[in-house]
């Protein structure tokens, strides 16, 4: 191990990319929601919410999308250099398939996939553009 892997806390490293591969669904569904739209204005007396520009539509839209696009990025890093890994991140954060499905579809063990998803996390996370996903280990005195 070099010693630029030994500062790295390889459990809150992988604990956070989880997180930030989790929350793909969560940008999709947003970028989907915030599609930019062009209607006229509407009157009447009705209580509306807040209008976005279409200015503002646009940029909530791509900001969203940008963020879709970050995490498939990420993915795709590692699929190229090791398919194996790259295919359990997509399948179990973009695809949300579960452990058993992948350890029988992979046919091997639900603690080897375990295993296989906690490497693909680090090496995922050093392959991100995304540098605040790479924790440190906290010096005690």
């Amino acid at each position: 191990m070099s010693a630029g892997l030994k500062s790295i806390d390889c459990k809150a490293t992988a604990k956070a990319m989880k997180e930030y591969l989790s929350e793909y669904q969560d940008w999709k569904l947003r970028s989907m929601r915030d599609l930019p739209t062009i209607s006229s204005p509407k009157i009447d007396s009705l209580p509306k919410s807040k209008f976005k520009t279409p200015d503002q539509q646009f940029i909530s839209y791509s900001d969203a999308q940008h963020e879709v696009f970050k995490r498939l990025d990420c993915i795709n890093k590692i699929r190229n250099q090791e398919p194996q890994l790259g295919n359990i991140l997509y399948y179990r954060f973009i695809e949300k398939k579960t452990v058993i499905y992948l350890a029988v579809k992979m046919n091997i063990s639900e603690r080897t996939l375990n295993r296989y998803q906690n490497t693909a996390l680090i090496k995922c996370a050093f392959l991100c553009e995304d540098d605040m996903l790479i924790l440190r280990k906290t010096s005690s005195c």
